[in-house]
């Protein structure tokens, strides 16, 4: 049994796609006061400090991989092209323009993308191969988690947090019924980094959830007809809030036989009943040779494998290859 443990598999995409983006550039990065800093040194600091993450991660990615293959559990094009375009969907509400602003600022490419969603559509299929999903185990599962595949009751609304109450009074005595006045206001006053710029925007926030962590919004919001916006300014946390309600959303229930559910259910019983991520990873790991040629992460990676089966020589607890070999191999 594997006794060191790496991060999960779910974790190994990202770790591999800072790899890629990390790889193959040079030139400067940064020019401070006429000093350069140059890509070199950005990496050197880089591999400081994740360098045997990443090349953890890489390895393993490598040998899962390799036993997707193995197991006939390699991702279709078009599986990882319905990911690419789940992805586009539910994060970016299917727009274009907006995920590619996104992978821009991220420096991905469609390449690295649906590089990331096949490795995890492989790892999904390898841990849930053999799974039974019959409609009787699916529907079993439905009854037993009915409530967590519907909507919960939920409210959207505006706010604009502010640090004073009478900052809050002031600002409640300037607003009128307009939605672009509340926005205006809340991109200059508001203090809340994650709303400020969207004019205080949130959307579906779920009724129980807010009851738990923001009583005191809950409260306020369940007086307020829609359209209508506090008249008193709202104390929570050492900060006060002017709050407008957009929507209020009754709970939803949803039938097994809907398409959209049955395929949610269907994900979240694999998910359930698959083999555990550190199961697979040190399956992966038991009989994998490795040799690392870097001397800064040898050990510690190679100590990793080795414990879980044969070494890269051979010899369970001594990978390696002889140093007259590794001698004349390319080091970093």
């Amino acid at each position: 049994m594997v006794k060191r443990r790496v991060r999960s598999v779910a974790a190994l995409g990202l770790a591999t796609l800072f790899s890629l983006l990390m790889s193959g550039c040079t030139g400067v990065v940064a020019r401070v006061n006429g000093h350069d800093i140059t890509r070199k040194e950005f990496h050197e600091k880089l591999e400081q400090a994740n360098g045997l993450q990443v090349l953890q991660a890489l390895i393993v990615r490598q040998l899962i991989m390799e036993r997707a293959q193995a197991e006939g559990c390699m991702p279709t094009k078009p599986e990882v092209d319905a990911e690419f375009a789940k992805f586009k969907k539910d994060q970016f509400k299917g727009d274009e323009t907006q995920m590619r602003t996104f992978m821009k600022s991220k420096g991905i490419d469609d390449k690295q993308l649906l590089d990331e969603f096949q490795f995890n559509l492989a790892v999904t299929k390898l841990r849930t191969k053999g799974v039974d999903t019959s409609d009787e185990k699916l529907k079993a599962f439905f009854s037993e988690h009915e409530k967590s595949f519907g909507k919960p009751e939920r409210y959207t609304f505006r706010q604009i947090v502010v640090q004073s109450a009478d900052e809050a009074r002031k600002i409640i005595s300037q607003l009128n019924q307009s939605e672009e006045m509340f926005q205006q206001i809340a991109q200059q006053s508001s203090i809340d980094p994650q709303t400020k710029d969207n004019g205080g925007l949130v959307e579906n926030a779920p009724a129980e959830q807010l009851k738990q962590q923001a009583e005191p919004i809950y409260s306020a919001l369940a007086k307020l007809q829609k359209n209508q916006i506090t008249v008193q300014p709202v104390a929570i946390q050492q900060v006060f809030v002017v709050l407008k309600l957009i929507g209020h959303d009754a709970a939803e229930t949803v039938k097994f036989d809907d398409p959209d559910t049955k395929e949610k259910v269907k994900a979240a019983y694999l998910q359930a009943n698959g083999k555990p991520e550190e199961q697979l990873t040190a399956e992966v790991a038991k009989k994998a040779q490795v040799v690392v040629i870097d001397p800064r992460f040898k050990s510690a990676i190679e100590s990793f494998f080795s414990t879980g089966g044969a070494g890269a020589a051979g010899a369970p607890g001594a990978p390696g290859v002889p140093p007259a070999v590794e001698n004349q191999m390319e080091i970093g």
